[in-house]
């Protein structure tokens, strides 16, 4: 871990609403069209850099080759099927400049060690290329020949570097005939990353479906894989739900909507808001549970998570035993005798709901202090949504907002983080984030890091809206020191003609643990971006708020890095992930430690 000095001197460096039935809470999906944006960016650090990646990262030493000479990579070049006898276009030196635009890796780039082995995907050539590849103390070059548009380093190869070359860069030269040549570099951390990822995957050309429609229980999933798997599997599937749902008017139903969702802290079940009037579910996905019911739930508890007017909501494993086995959501129930009324947008007060408490006399109403009560947020009279419990369980982040908290949604409205105690749920003053509230934008989404020393968050211009926003941004605020930082992961590459703000990035999660060597701590971390290039998908449905159809973006997931040590914060280009599938939309993914089938 970082010395405490270092903590004490960290600085920082200058929903898819009607998706799938009408409206799937929070899944940030841009349904405009418009892929771009307008306005420069907020600053940043200027990307990943190649500051000594050694020196930034802790964790395992690169294991030795014979006499420090390391054969990795072959002495004779790979040819692939279809470039047999192109070498001799490739003759001479080449010259810098020209090349396909390289799409991935990006440039600055870091890879957990024991990451999905890289993929080289470039746009802009057709015909032949040769990638040329270059390590430390590699005794040979890559070469590679290929008429395809993309190259994946076989699972051998990068096993063995990336054990050999841990905290140093790999440098990747794509050349075209005539000399025209592109490179980039990436480097390969000391450290791995753990856990398993879980994210809402839905049909594009399904957005806008009506919920009573009885096929939209097909049009999403949830989908997981753990790290350096390269697919991905099913974790949950709404027909596969048990727990029931209830309706505005309080009868049983099935659950209709899968999509935002959290981990339990043991990692065997998800907890989700359904479709309206927005109650919470919790349904296994370890494969011996999964879409089971949370077998320690009481008929209280079941009764609390049928209260209407949800939204998001947060645990913690210090939090999570019996008879203390609480969930915190932020909830726009006005009248606890009158729970059906529509109150769904009207300003949320941070709950907790009692999974093990005792059955109400009638389970349609809950009663407060038994099922549910309220956090007090003393010196906050705005509404609160999005909460994310802090680690140690002592304190919740959430977004202080004058907006409602339709179905966990920000609706527009002055926005900023803040923080409450949760002091055995009774909460207390509640406190302003420092560098994660200013006036001049809205912030929300907070997430705090494994050791809470960060709080990773979306931001946008003060008075746009937070959903499905495309000029939304991923920044991390210091919370001992207050300074704030936007991520170069808001970044694609520069040839790739788009840019940030202007492809909605959000939704930023952290991977369950972090690893430190000496004074350097490394973090990595997941979200949702509409980069990619993969062509907008016209929706199959209209609606009022969708009147003709809309093209839909194809969201898709990126990770990336943040190392901090006595020096200050460097964060890194994205990198793509390449495992998951492109015809859905991929968003709101839960990184933790997860109990996932295996991908085969």
């Amino acid at each position: 871990m970082a010395t405490s000095q270092t903590n004490q001197n960290l600085f920082l460096l200058a929903g898819l609403a009607l998706a799938l039935g009408g409206a799937c809470a929070k899944a940030d999906v841009d349904t405009s069209g418009s892929p771009g944006g307008s306005g420069p960016g907020q600053g940043g650090n200027g990307g990943g850099g190649f500051a000594n990646f050694g020196g930034l990262n802790g964790g395992f030493s690169p294991l030795p080759c014979a006499n420090d000479v390391c054969e990795d990579f072959p002495a004779a070049p790979i040819v692939e099927a279809g470039a047999e006898g192109v070498e001799g276009q490739f003759s001479g030196a080449g010259s810098d400049g020209g090349g396909p635009c390289i799409m991935e890796p990006e440039d600055g780039s870091l890879f957990p060690s024991n990451w999905l082995r890289p993929r080289i995907r470039w746009t802009g050539a057709t015909g032949p290329v040769q990638l040329k590849f270059t390590a430390p103390k590699q005794k040979h070059e890559l070469v590679v020949y290929t008429t395809a548009s993309e190259w994946k380093m076989p699972k051998d190869m990068w096993r063995s570097l990336s054990s050999h070359a841990r905290g140093g860069n790999v440098t990747v030269q794509v050349r075209v005939p005539g000399g025209g040549t592109s490179k980039a570099r990436f480097g390969i951390s000391n450290v791995e990353a753990s856990g398993s990822m879980v994210f809402w995957a839905a049909k594009p050309a399904e957005v806008g479906k009506m919920p009573t429609d009885p096929t939209v229980e097909n049009d999403s999933e949830l989908r997981g894989f753990a790290v350096g798997d390269e697919s991905t599997v099913v974790a949950l599937r709404i027909p596969d739900i048990e727990q029931p749902s209830r309706t505005q008017g309080g009868e049983p139903r099935k659950p209709r909507c899968i999509g935002c969702h959290v981990a339990t802290p043991d990692g065997q079940y998800v907890a989700f808001t359904d479709h309206w009037p927005w109650n919470s579910v919790i349904a296994g996905v370890k494969p011996d549970v999964r879409g089971k019911p949370l077998p320690s739930m009481s008929q209280g508890g079941l009764s609390a998570l049928n209260r209407p007017w949800g939204g998001m909501m947060a645990f913690s494993n210090r939090h999570w035993t019996t008879g203390d086995r609480t969930m915190v959501v932020s909830s726009s129930l006005q009248n606890p005798m009158a729970p059906w009324a529509t109150d769904n947008n009207k300003k949320a007060e941070l709950v907790w709901y009692n999974l093990d408490s005792p059955a109400p006399m009638d389970p349609k109403f809950t009663v407060r202090g038994v099922q549910f009560g309220v956090i007090a947020r003393e010196g906050d009279t705005r509404g609160a949504a999005s909460p994310d419990w802090s680690k140690d369980g002592t304190r919740i982040a959430y977004a202080s907002t004058n907006g409602g908290n339709l179905d966990g949604r920000l609706e527009k409205g002055a926005t900023d983080l803040y923080t409450v105690p949760f002091n055995n749920r009774a909460g207390g003053p509640a406190t302003p984030v420092p560098g994660a509230s200013e006036a001049d934008f809205e912030e929300y989404y907070p997430a705090w890091s494994p050791d809470d020393q960060l709080i990773a968050y979306n931001r946008v211009p003060a008075g746009q809206t937070m959903y499905a926003n495309p000029n939304a941004e991923l920044f991390a605020v210091s919370v001992r020191s207050g300074q704030s930082l936007r991520l170069a992961a808001n970044d694609p590459p520069a040839c790739s003609g788009k840019k940030s703000p202007g492809i909605n990035n959000h939704w930023v999660r952290w991977s369950p643990s972090v690893q430190s060597s000496g004074s350097s701590t490394v973090y990595w971390i997941v979200f949702s971006s509409n980069r990619g290039d993969i062509p907008p998908v016209k929706s199959n449905h209209a609606n009022p708020q969708m009147p003709g159809g809309s093209l839909v973006q194809v969201s898709q997931l990126y990770m990336s890095a943040v190392v901090v040590n006595e020096n200050g914060v460097q964060t890194f280009p994205a990198i793509y992930l390449w495992n998951q599938p492109t015809d859905t939309l991929n968003t709101t993914p839960a990184w933790e430690a997860f109990q996932l089938p295996p991908v085969l």
